[in-house]
């Protein structure tokens, strides 16, 4: 993570624990896609609506990540993911297919 500015360490970080947490949610959803996103202050990233692709189509998620001060680890995470989204509201997740 050395020379990695602070946002794409946050956004690498919280987004490899999202991927995590869901592959071990019971059910597993097996992402195949995670959304990432950056921060550039502060060490909580709060994010209300984002979608999440499987195999069976995408899902909603909304999660929440704090990191240290550094930025360079997890420090707590909670997450909940949602129904299945129809191809209709698909522009409202900005997914592209």
């Amino acid at each position: 993570m050395n020379g990695v500015p602070r946002g794409k360490r946050i956004a690498q970080l919280c987004g490899n624990e999202l991927q995590q947490q869901l592959m071990h949610d019971t059910p597993s959803f097996q992402p195949i896609i995670v959304p990432t996103f950056g921060l550039s202050s502060g060490t909580v990233l709060d994010i209300k609506s984002a979608a999440f692709r499987t195999a069976k189509g995408w899902y909603q998620i909304r999660f929440r990540c704090e990191v240290n001060e550094d930025a360079t680890k997890v420090v707590s995470f909670a997450h909940e993911a949602g129904e299945l989204i129809p191809r209709s509201r698909y522009a409202t997740y900005s997914i592209r297919e």
